[in-house]
């Protein structure tokens, strides 16, 4: 005889096999879904930080109406820029955009390409042409002011296209030519008699002189491709170079 006891844990059995038999049932089907915890979102290890858009340092001003060859700036208010035809623009204010800047045509006939300019001060900029020509203002940012700026000119050198000019201050200009030349003067708006024309020392056949620099009246520097390459300095270039 079975006791109340045997009875009560019989049934218990039995309720816990028909569970199990009918949990395999629902997993063999084809059609079952068990749940799963959601995965944890990947962490780089070195997480980089997202780049943050930012204006460019160097804005961009149509000006003009040709080619573009040359730039100089006195200060930060006051550049002069060159083009190809010969004209000049200015600007008292050079990072203003396109209508910061006014054109100027130098009073000259023949004007080549402008391949360099000089500004030693606020009151007087010079820039040298591929015909041999040196154009300068004594006051180049008129135009800026709703004037005209008056821009003169002259041929200082007959023999080949002027590359390269600078001028530490007003009384002292070097410029250099396609042809190996040296030009100096110190008196730079005096006309073709005030420029010394030389042909530098060592400089190779082939050689010519494509820019020159100068830090103060006391230090010139050129250089010269070609053939090769060649920089030639100086500490006394009112001298100018041998003829």
């Amino acid at each position: 005889m079975r006791t109340p006891g045997a009875r009560t844990a019989r049934r218990a059995g039995l309720a816990a096999a028909v569970l199990a038999v009918g949990a395999v049932i629902w997993l063999s089907h084809p059609h079952a879904h068990v749940p799963r915890p959601p995965a944890a979102a990947a962490v780089h290890p070195n997480p980089r930080p997202q780049a943050k858009a930012r204006s460019s340092p160097w804005p961009i001003a149509v000006i003009g109406q040709g080619l573009l060859t040359a730039v100089a700036c006195s200060s930060p208010t006051l550049c002069v820029a060159g083009f190809s035809n010969g004209s000049v623009d200015s600007s008292q204010y050079p990072t203003g955009g396109t209508l910061g800047w006014a054109e100027s045509i130098p009073a000259i006939s023949n004007l080549g390409s402008l391949a360099a300019i000089a500004c030693p001060s606020t009151a007087l900029c010079l820039a040298v042409d591929t015909q041999g020509h040196l154009v300068w203002s004594r006051d180049p940012f008129s135009s800026t002011l709703g004037q005209r700026a008056a821009w003169s000119g002259t041929r200082i050198d007959p023999t080949a296209a002027l590359t390269g000019i600078a001028c530490p201050t007003t009384r002292l200009c070097v410029a250099v030519d396609r042809a190996g030349h040296v030009l100096t003067s110190t008196n730079p708006t005096g006309g073709p008699g005030a420029w010394a024309l030389g042909h530098a020392p060592g400089l190779a056949a082939g050689e010519n002189f494509t820019a020159v620099s100068c830090s103060g009246a006391h230090f010139c520097a050129a250089v010269a491709g070609g053939t090769g390459g060649a920089l030639l300095a100086t500490t006394h270039p009112a001298m100018g170079a041998s003829s």
